[in-house]
């Protein structure tokens, strides 16, 4: 049952965050558990948290600006792409963060872009 398996793995990951508070990637798998299962404003506190842990970390501001979006606060969700963008210029990355920025300004609420 999936509900299970993925309450299981919340508590996994909340119990690798007791023990360490500062593992990213614990962190960053809870928020896209979280986000998965349309619980985003969990998802968003996690991210958020994330964020302070790794200010410079161009994905996580590109998640929250997909959370953002998916909750219609389209001001952040502009904010948390431009940060992304300017943290990381890279060509691949770049392109999938223009579309999202393009599909907020044109309306769109397509969630398929994700950052290599």
């Amino acid at each position: 049952h999936k509900q299970g398996r993925t309450a299981e793995a919340l508590q996994r990951l909340q119990d690798a965050i007791k023990v360490d508070g500062r593992n990213p990637l614990a962190r960053f798998e809870r928020a896209a558990v979280l986000e998965g299962t349309g619980r985003l404003a969990e998802a968003l506190q996690e991210l958020a948290t994330l964020r302070d842990l790794l200010p410079r970390e161009a994905s996580v501001h590109f998640k929250i600006g997909r959370v953002c979006r998916r909750l219609n606060q389209v001001d952040q969700a502009v904010q948390a792409f431009s940060r992304a963008l300017a943290l990381n210029p890279s060509a691949a990355d770049a392109s999938v963060i223009k579309s999202a920025i393009e599909k907020i300004q044109t309306g769109e609420g397509d969630d398929d872009d994700e950052m290599s």
